[in-house]
């Protein structure tokens, strides 16, 4: 009995948790894009990305988003995602005409 109990707190744990949401911007060249904003539209989470183009949002509840990327001379970047694990989402970004 002790050890469904220890087992059902271990599942219950996992369910609940937060996901997390990682990668690289890069233009079509493959260069990083720094200081792009990334945000999930609809929720609190934002970041924006390093000098080498990487980013990472932290504890972010399961559920459906959309990713939105932005930064000056290049074309907004949106995409309807569904988070139940933690992800990698790399992204190329267009310039902006």
């Amino acid at each position: 009995m002790r050890s469904l109990i220890v087992v059902l707190l271990i599942f219950c744990g996992n369910i609940s948790s937060a996901q997390t949401i990682s990668g690289k911007v890069e233009d079509v060249y493959g260069k990083p894009v720094a200081l792009a904003n990334i945000y999930l539209k609809g929720s609190i989470s934002g970041t924006t990305t390093g000098k080498d183009g990487k980013y990472i949002l932290r504890n972010i509840k399961r559920g459906s988003y959309q990713l939105v990327i932005s930064t000056m001379g290049y074309k907004t970047f949106k995409k309807k995602i569904s988070i139940s694990e933690d992800q990698v989402i790399n992204i190329i970004l267009k310039e902006s005409k």
